[in-house]
């Protein structure tokens, strides 16, 4: 049956939008079943259609997912975000210099995101490893470098002395890989199947809610056609008279191929045209009211019991031996029959015939009714999906995905020129987690098994269900936590101020003279400047939180993050330990976000800095590719952003 057709598109449709017919439009006599089903119901897709839908409702969810804002990843050197984001192929992100200064220039951040097979973690298709470069386009001199040159418009001569550089005077090269296995990673296609299975689930349920009506159907068929069977055997002696029902086996077979009666073949009024063919107890009423009449008639006085049934009687036995439309027609003894119990063959075609036609309408119109009452409950059942989906909180499953852990580590190496300081190693390690996310809706054993039961005897569904409507506060904060940890290695670096330009530097730049300077002696400080080598471990914690959270999506993210720097240096003038800060809000529209941030430290990375330093930040991120919705979910469904 088509309604079977119709559940099995819905389940995996889910979310996508059929072409939903109307709710008033009503059935004609002269519509096949085909025709009234499609004035009401969605007409079913074919298996092609099937799976194009399954996968569209797939990649619909990963472009949900891409849609959860992640903040600005700067390469740690402006604004930071708790979730790094390895969902689009590629991203852009300008961010501009400290707004408290006025710089117009700042940051450019390329990232482009991929999966190496041989790296490959599981059996997601996901991006796995990102390949980034940061460019920073307002470079700052090297403090020592700074600190050399004549305190007479020392500002100025160093602006002059960063102005002055390429646009490759500063960049870094990172690589990361994302470890995506079991319940860690966010990627869409990592979940497709588990997506699946609930939705699955959802179309049974709202399935199994309806009454099945099919089956109604179904036996009005059979009985049809077990009457017209019946039709062809009583007419065994007489096949001449019903070409239809002869075959050169000597078997009748119906009338018509009634599996063909849904395949857009036969009206309604054709149906009951068929059961005109038939002879029913009504027809039969008829026909003993006339025998046993015409019996009384002849008789002129009331028939008595054993009178009746005699003629009754006799009227069956001839019923038994012969069709309804054999004895109207008047063929053989029939008549003979007919005429000896006195009826009238005129007035009983008559009386038979528009008994026979009112048969025929009735059942005609019970058929149409439960086609119509079958295609109005598909119509339903395409609105309560949708209505199921949303109650069992799918709709939000893209918003779980966004929410996953992620263990990623990676290196990186920062290029400077000398008078910038020394090139730069790093090697770093990231945590992220939330308290809600798809694991902990899950659970161990539905992670395991989709299809098992929960401790609490509850089906995977139901459980997703119930943690979702639980944790509804949880999940509208979206918040989410990020530990990193890393090993800074900086290299040392010599600057020829002579070869800047520099012929009288103000300040004494050896270790010693440094310090002597700094107390009001020491000697002339030599035209080499040296920035000493040294090593450095972060720690840095992170906190997130949506704010104006939707239907499955945020408009905006708030980012904090907090570093403390623990630097090895055989520098005196520089700083042991460092506290940073930065808060973020991305705002996001589609493919591009917008993140606003201030950034704040306890002082600057030398003695002769000892100020706290505040710069403000904003910028624009553009995923360039952000459909890796091309192969989608679940597309989803995506990247993120």
């Amino acid at each position: 049956m088509k309604r079977t057709l119709c559940i099995l598109a819905l389940a995996l449709v889910a979310a996508t939008k059929f072409a939903a017919g109307s709710e008033t439009a009503s059935c004609r006599p002269a519509d096949t079943p085909d025709e009234c089903w499609e004035r009401i119901a969605p007409e079913p897709p074919t298996a092609d259609e099937l799976n194009q839908k399954s996968d569209e409702a797939k990649k619909e969810e990963g472009k949900n997912l891409q849609e959860q804002p992640t903040g600005a990843d700067t390469s740690g050197e402006s604004l930071g975000s708790s979730t790094k984001d390895f969902l689009p192929r590629l991203a852009l992100t300008g961010l501009l210099g400290d707004a408290t200064k006025d710089e117009s220039s700042g940051d450019l951040v390329f990232d482009l995101n991929f999966l190496l097979p041989f790296l490959q973690s599981g059996s997601s298709s996901d991006n796995q490893e990102q390949l980034q470069l940061a460019v920073k386009t307002e470079p700052e001199i090297a403090e020592p470098v700074k600190m050399a040159l004549p305190e007479d418009g020392r500002d100025a001569k160093a602006e002059e002395l960063a102005d002055g550089l390429g646009d490759t005077a500063d960049y870094t090269v990172s690589f990361t890989y994302n470890w995506m296995r079991g319940t860690t990673g966010r990627g869409p296609e990592q979940y497709r199947d588990i997506f699946g299975e609930l939705l699955d689930r959802v179309a049974l349920n709202v399935w199994a809610s309806y009454p099945d009506t099919s089956a109604d159907v179904d036996q009005e068929i059979r009985e049809l056609e077990d009457a017209l069977m019946d039709l062809c055997y009583d007419l065994d002696q007489d096949p001449a008279d019903f070409p239809q029902c002869a075959s050169s086996g000597g078997l009748r077979p119906p009338p018509i191929d009634l599996n063909a009666l849904f395949d857009a073949t036969y009206t309604f009024e054709q149906y009951g045209e068929m059961w005109q063919l038939v002879r029913t107890e009504q027809i039969e009423g008829a026909l003993q009211k006339l025998a046993l009449e015409a019996a009384e008639a002849r008789a002129g006085a009331a028939l008595t019991d054993d009178q009746e049934m005699a003629t009754i009687a006799t009227l069956n036995a001839e019923l038994d031996r012969k069709s309804l439309r054999s004895i109207l027609g008047g063929y053989g003894h029939s008549a003979d029959i007919l005429n000896d119990l006195g009826v009238n063959q005129a007035l009983a075609r008559q009386v038979v015939a528009k008994i026979s036609e009112s048969l025929g309408e009735q059942r005609a119109q019970a058929l149409l009714g439960k086609v119509e009452s079958e295609a109005r409950a598909a119509l339903a059942e395409v609105k309560d999906h949708q209505k199921a989906i949303n109650d069992a909180g799918l709709n939000v499953f893209s918003q779980l995905v966004s929410n996953q852990p992620q263990l990623h580590f990676g290196a990186k190496w920062r290029t400077r020129e000398d008078v910038l300081g020394g090139d730069e190693g790093t090697l770093n390690l990231t945590y992220e987690w939330s308290l809600l996310n798809l694991n902990r809706v899950l659970g161990k054993e539905c992670r395991r098994n989709m299809r098992t039961l929960t401790n609490a005897g509850k089906t995977c569904l139901e459980r997703y269900r119930d943690q979702v409507r639980e944790n509804k506060d949880n999940l509208t904060a979206g918040t989410r936590f990020s530990a990193k940890f890393e090993y800074v290695d900086t290299k040392g670096a010599t600057v020829d101020l002579a070869a800047l330009g520099i012929e009288q530097p103000d300040t004494p730049m050896d270790t010693d003279s440094m310090m002597g300077a700094a107390m009001g002696g020491g000697d002339p400080a030599p035209l080499m400047v040296e920035i000493k080598s040294e090593t450095k471990l972060v720690g840095t914690v992170g906190y997130s939180r949506l704010f104006g959270q939707g239907e499955g999506s945020a408009l905006a993210r708030l980012d904090f993050q907090a570093s403390l720097e623990n630097v090895d240096s055989d520098d005196p003038m520089r700083e042991k330990d460092r506290l940073v800060a930065s808060l973020t809000v991305t705002r996001k529209w589609g493919n591009v976000s917008v993140p606003f941030g201030i950034v704040w430290a306890n002082h600057g990375e030398y003695l002769t800095d000892v100020d706290e330093k505040l710069s403000t930040h904003i910028g624009i991120k553009f995923n360039l590719d952000s459909l890796r919705a091309a192969n989608g979910f679940m597309t989803g469904a995506g990247g993120g952003s």
